[in-house]
């Protein structure tokens, strides 16, 4: 087998599962009501600064429009002037240094990046306890909504900037950060240009066909089942519904980008087809060779070209 890069464009047919339907059913509602957002004064703190050969890096926080700060790490390029921004959410393994290296190479084409930390990613007192409420989808769903509108106050930081330029903002996330970034995509006009790696298109599908092929996404499953009754996840994933990304991606105006690994143990063929399906016109990348962790250097070299291409650097 080939382990080069797969390009895709084209239309990916619709598919059916149980909570599929569930999703596709579930009722429109406006972004205020599901994913509200109030901008706040960012209230930006250094923590600290690091000058390195064509690049300045600032760790800092800035305040959640929901609760708490939000630790940080903002990428500048040593150029003056009014740069391209990227905002950057990472996977459940990490923090907001994953995408580190990738923001030092952005900054060498004068690109700024701010790399945001998740809310169960933070120290306390901002902590979020982390998702997986089966008897309470509510504490999910707050989880979720302050993850979107923490990023979505970070590019708010980014274009009140005098050295950012408003028209060029895009977003990279993932697995964790790609999912819950098809949100802000869909929710947010300012990005011009997303990529989404690995990302579940819904987190409420718990069908076998949903998780086929993804071994640590068939046995979280299993062990989902051996924890909670049917009714439990039934009523569970009809709470979620509404909030599946796939729902929301669709409405964004952003070019976008989708990286699949052809390896991956969390995101099956079948939710990565789902996921794309959602935006017929996005470009598509498969991996073949990569696990979930999609760490091959022509995944980031595909990265950088596309958000070049559509940001203008």
């Amino acid at each position: 087998m080939s382990c080069r890069a797969v390009t895709i464009f084209r239309r990916f047919a619709a598919l059916c599962a149980s909570t599929g339907a569930l999703i596709a059913a579930a009722p429109q509602a406006r972004t205020a009501d599901l994913f509200p957002y109030q901008r706040v004064n960012a209230d930006s703190r250094i923590v600290s600064t690091t000058r390195l050969p064509g690049a300045v890096v600032t760790h800092m926080t800035y305040a959640s429009p929901v609760r708490g700060r939000v630790p940080a790490i903002l990428v500048t390029p040593t150029v003056a002037g009014a740069h391209p921004a990227v905002v950057y959410l990472h996977w459940g393994f990490g923090n907001e240094s994953e995408f580190k290296d990738e923001a030092l190479a952005l900054a060498h084409h004068n690109v700024i990046s701010l790399l945001v930390s998740a809310p169960w990613a933070r120290p306390d007192p901002w902590k979020h306890a982390g998702e997986g409420h089966f008897t309470q989808p509510s504490a999910d769903i707050d989880l979720y909504r302050q993850t979107v509108a923490d990023v979505r106050e970070g590019i708010d930081l980014l274009v009140a900037r005098s050295d950012v330029d408003a028209g060029a903002i895009g977003f990279v996330g993932h697995s964790y950060g790609a999912t819950w970034g098809g949100v802000v995509l869909g929710t947010d006009a300012r990005v011009r240009a997303g990529v989404l790696i690995a990302g579940l298109p819904t987190i409420s599908d718990f069908s076998a066909p949903f998780a086929a092929g993804a071994y640590m996404l068939e046995d979280y499953n299993r062990q989902v089942f051996g924890a909670f009754s049917t009714a439990k996840i039934a009523a569970y994933a009809a709470a979620l519904a509404p909030y599946a990304p796939q729902r929301w991606v669709r409405n964004s105006r952003a070019a976008i980008l989708f990286q699949f690994a052809g390896q991956d143990q969390f995101i099956s063929a079948y939710a990565a087809r789902e996921y794309a399906a959602a935006v017929p016109e996005a470009e598509v990348k498969n991996y073949p060779c990569a696990e979930h962790r999609l760490s091959v250097p022509q995944a980031q070299a595909d990265r950088i070209a596309f958000l070049a291409q559509h940001l203008h650097f």
